[in-house]
């Protein structure tokens, strides 16, 4: 069996409260972390190298081989498999060049919240994508979660529904879920509050 060149391990908001023991121990042992800002920001103290997701991430893919032997660690939100960093890293290693170990994705944290059953819900990452791919889910009845960018995000779903004829449809925006600053807004499409989203 092939050694992995790194560990790709998913997070929370949470930060290391949220993960196991034996993950918590991986991180504190790490040579190198690479992680977006607000991860890195999660972490106690360290002694290992960190490094920012780089966007386009290109470049890392030559770094991350040179590392090799080296203990690395990529940090990710939620499940790194489900519309994340998983499947970005899949387009450069083969899936035994890397171990992941998952947490709970935003869909599954937002489902419980909403109290939905994730099989009879829909799912969308809108995350880096454009807002027409949520046109197809607009439909009486329809219980959608999305994943989103920022606040220009939902406003324009909202403005969307709203111009399909679904102004009448409740929106519910859950941020920083599982975290201190958990929060929890609800609005119909046709009327988007003036609170801004985080």
């Amino acid at each position: 069996m092939t050694t992995p060149l790194f560990t790709l391990i998913g997070m929370g908001d949470d930060g290391l409260a949220g993960l196991p023991c034996s993950t918590i121990k991986r991180i504190q042992d790490a040579d190198i972390i690479i992680g977006s800002a607000r991860l890195l920001g999660l972490l106690d103290r360290t002694t290992a190298e960190q490094h920012l997701w780089p966007s386009p991430f290109d470049p890392m893919v030559n770094q991350l081989r040179s590392w090799a032997g080296k203990s690395v660690i990529i940090l990710a939100t939620g499940d790194p498999l489900w519309f994340g960093a998983g499947s970005t890293l899949l387009k450069h290693f083969a899936s035994d060049e890397f171990a992941v170990i998952p947490h709970i994705s935003a869909f599954q944290l937002a489902a419980a919240r909403m109290g939905w059953a994730l099989q009879d819900t829909e799912t969308v990452s809108l995350h880096g994508r454009p807002t027409s791919l949520i046109e197809p889910y607009i439909q009486p009845g329809a219980r959608v979660l999305v994943l989103t960018s920022n606040a220009t995000c939902i406003s324009e779903i909202a403005r969307r529904f709203a111009k399909r004829g679904f102004g009448g449809s409740e929106f519910t925006i859950l941020e920083h879920m599982g975290g201190e600053l958990e929060n929890r807004f609800k609005f119909q499409a046709q009327q988007i509050p003036k609170t801004p989203f985080s």
